[in-house]
């Protein structure tokens, strides 16, 4: 059975000089060819094996988007250890909060080493030490494999001995609702999904792909880099960090590189339309496919993209969806490239557009809350089932069991499926009933986010039972410019809320910039925000 490290040697031995990345970083370009990755893979391996890292053990990263960070991974999976990538603290996220969740994950995975970078050392290397954890750092790594015989070749194998279905890596899920869950994917579960889901996008070696996506999310993980690795394409990528300083860099990157297809997040289309200078000409007619993908997809996240970028060469043709998650690898539908994606009116009145029909070998199955499949536009719990669908969470028996049953995974979102096309209406967990109506807390947050003063993705809606009136009212907690009188800012956004959703807000709440508490994927984090929003009240209550 053929391993993600035989492809890499398949491609390395066949094409050693094709590019395999091109890193944008700090205003230089790094690049690296298959055979130069091959060769790196071998002496970070080795200098892994040196250290002491054995098959079997889980091996997390926490590192800065870089070529070593790709090599490093992958070397940790040649020794037949596990690699995870999973994020490092950042200025937006309080240091107690990122370390306890953290260390949880840590204990559930009986971690011994933890690999990261000098640049990093400083915030992460103390408070791993002090758990116990032992540091390596990548530089230090990568001397050290320069001296020593190379632990993996290509033609070898690799992943000490395993076979395609060994669990190739751990790909920790965001944690919207509780602590980050790490779903383990095998080798022949990755290889099945990212060549169907390749097919479905007619994705080859000849593509490249554009992106910024942290490599601890599923889409940074999989999209942009496994399956182009798998498929010998290349990759031309940049730090999160500095894409979120200039978004038109990704952009930039495009038209310089002439890439084919990018994925991002429903608010990277808003927030792109929002920065990216006018008067700036870029020809991006090379991309066959901007894929909106992690959030439920709205048509004005794709109106606005396409009026700030009008003349650059994309039509809506090239505008696409898919849904994806970590437990089925990663994509599960997607709409085909070439044509508009079509869009769905909800009996709300909010817009969706549809993800499409499912991948290749994917069974999409609707089901009400009394577990009965539901007809054809009548939404209820997405379920999955695919064979290559995740192993169960790792050393989390009893969620696995009550997530994965019968071979369906319920994923706990909301959609409905019409002429075979998917739409994606929000979270179970997200959806709370107002006096008997059901209402998406992502709708709520959309409308406040688009009133002018509210600080772009801070703010967060939470469903509140009053017991005198028998029913939820909805508290929002907003980030605020503080440019604008608050009294006037609450006004607009009850207004607004009232407009769109016909949904009177139960409260509008001022919190301090930093509040909200969002995943390392950029999610909202309903269980933190909650907890949080009722120690502010105790506190309020009792000064």
């Amino acid at each position: 059975m053929s391993t993600i490290l035989n492809r890499l040697g398949r491609h390395a031995r066949s094409r050693p000089n094709h590019p395999f990345c091109h890193l944008f970083r700090h205003g230089r370009v790094d690049s690296l060819t298959y055979g130069g990755l091959a060769q790196r893979v071998g002496q970070f391996a080795g200098a892994l094996r040196n250290a002491g890292v054995e098959a079997g053990e889980v091996v997390p990263l926490m590192l800065e988007t870089g070529i070593d960070g790709y090599a490093g991974f992958l070397a940790v999976m040649a020794l037949g250890a596990v690699p995870t990538f999973l994020p490092f603290p950042s200025v937006k996220q309080a240091p107690d909060r990122f370390w306890a969740e953290h260390e949880r994950v840590f204990v559930r995975l009986d971690v011994r080493t933890v690999v990261t970078e000098a640049a990093l050392a400083p915030v992460v290397a103390h408070p791993l030490a002090r758990a116990g954890h032992r540091v390596l750092l990548l530089e230090e790594l990568a001397a050290d494999g320069q001296s020593s015989p190379p632990a993996w070749e290509p033609g070898t194998g690799g992943c000490g001995g395993g076979d395609g279905d060994a669990v190739a890596l751990l790909q920790h899920s965001s944690g919207t609702t509780g602590t980050k869950k790490g779903v383990a994917l095998s080798h022949r579960a990755i290889l099945d999904q990212a060549d169907r889901y390749a097919l479905s996008l007619g994705f080859g070696a000849e593509d490249r792909v554009a992106t910024w996506l942290p490599l601890y999310h599923d889409m940074g993980l999989i999209a942009a880099f496994l399956m182009p690795l798998v498929q010998g394409a290349t990759i031309c990528a940049m730090s999160p960090f500095e894409w979120v300083a200039r978004p038109s860099l990704l952009l930039d990157v495009i038209d310089r590189h002439r890439c084919t297809i990018a994925w991002l997040p429903n608010f990277a289309f808003h927030l792109t339309a929002r920065t990216t200078p006018a008067d700036r000409f870029r020809d991006l007619s090379c991309v066959r496919a901007f894929v909106n993908c992690s959030e439920p997809c709205t048509p004005e996240a794709f109106e606005a993209f396409l009026g700030r970028l009008a003349g650059c060469g994309i039509g809506e043709d090239r505008l696409q969806v898919c849904y994806a998650m970590a437990e089925n690898v990663f994509a599960a539908a997607q709409t085909p490239p070439g044509a508009a994606a079509r869009v769905f009116t909800l009996p709300d009145g909010s817009r969706r557009v549809s993800c499409g029909p499912p991948v290749p070998g994917v069974e999409i199955e609707i089901r009400d809350e009394d577990d009965r499949p539901c007809p054809d536009g009548e939404a209820g719990e997405i379920l999955l089932r695919s064979p290559f669908l995740f192993s169960g969470y790792h050393r989390q028996p009893d969620l696995t069991e009550q997530r994965l049953r019968d071979g369906w995974y319920r994923t706990g979102d909301v959609g409905f499926l019409c002429d075979g096309e998917l739409c994606v209406t929000g979270r179970r967990d997200d959806r709370f009933t107002v006096y008997g109506r059901n209402f998406h807390a992502f709708d709520v947050e959309a409308l406040v986010g688009g009133v002018g003063g509210v600080l772009p993705g801070r703010c967060v809606a939470l469903p509140l039972y009053n017991p005198s009136l028998g029913s939820n009212e909805v508290a929002v907690l907003v980030e605020t410019s503080g440019k604008r009188p608050f009294a006037e800012l609450r006004k607009d956004i009850k207004e607004a809320v009232q407009a769109g959703l016909g949904l009177m807000l139960g409260s509008v709440t001022e919190v301090p910039s930093g509040w909200v508490v969002k995943t390392t994927s950029g999610k909202v984090s309903r269980v933190e925000n909650m907890r949080k929003y009722q120690d502010l009240m105790k506190a309020r209550r009792n000064p």
